[in-house]
């Protein structure tokens, strides 16, 4: 199925109304659905939760690829390459506590990864290469977001104070020089276990990273 030029988003979704109804926490289940110069791919509203997307592709839209306002949401071979934004995270009712895994978030011209939620995302065995500005960005003091097992080739993280984020079992490549100077001294930001290339900043000896950054790379 081909999403093409619709509107404001190629795929909308809201108010999954839970338990005791027809539904009963029943989402969607998208496959093999490509969303292709929208304005938004897929928009997943409040409460629009246990949504399934397996292989569906978002490429050229204007905003994001992924809008995810609602919790429960399951990404799964879905490349999201060539937008304006990647995937954008936001508060909502009940929203994250979700995941994206095999998944390509490629070459987006600004922010890869925006995720501004408290209830926790993980990006497990994903490749994100991405040399816009604020490559990931968690633009609150929000955390739970985690990145395992990823090849990542990105320009820049962006972290408010009270933020948190962790990489572990990581591989960085080397295309992209990592910097980590909008990471506030107040932000909590993790790498374990994650190979180190030479086109990444030590943060031992980079001005402006605060202590309480953990870089344990092998």
């Amino acid at each position: 199925v081909n999403l093409i030029n619709a509107g404001n988003a190629g795929f909308y979704y809201a108010q999954n109304p839970g338990p005791d109804t027809a539904l009963d926490y029943k989402g969607p289940q998208l496959v093999n659905v490509r969303a292709r110069a929208c304005v938004y791919g897929y928009y997943l509203d409040t409460r629009g939760e246990y949504a399934n997307f397996d292989g569906c592709h978002a490429e050229r839209c204007s905003t994001y690829g992924y809008h995810v306002g609602a919790g429960n949401t399951s990404l799964n071979g879905c490349h999201v390459t060539r937008n304006v934004g990647g995937i954008n995270i936001e508060f909502g009712t009940n929203d994250s506590h979700s995941s994206a895994t095999g998944c390509k978030f490629n070459h987006n011209d600004n922010i890869g990864i925006r995720y501004n939620s408290f209830n926790g995302w993980r990006f497990n065995d994903c490749e994100i290469y991405s040399g816009g500005t604020g490559s990931v960005t968690i633009p609150s003091a929000v955390g739970g977001l985690q990145f395992s097992d990823c090849q990542i080739d990105i320009d820049e993280i962006v972290m408010v104070s009270g933020s948190q984020a962790r990489f572990v079992d990581c591989q960085f490549a080397l295309s992209y020089t990592l910097s980590l100077s909008s990471v506030n001294a107040g932000a909590r930001l993790e790498f374990i276990n994650s190979t180190q290339t030479s086109g990444y900043p030590s943060p031992s000896t980079k001005a402006g990273i605060p202590a309480v950054i953990q870089a344990h790379m092998a």
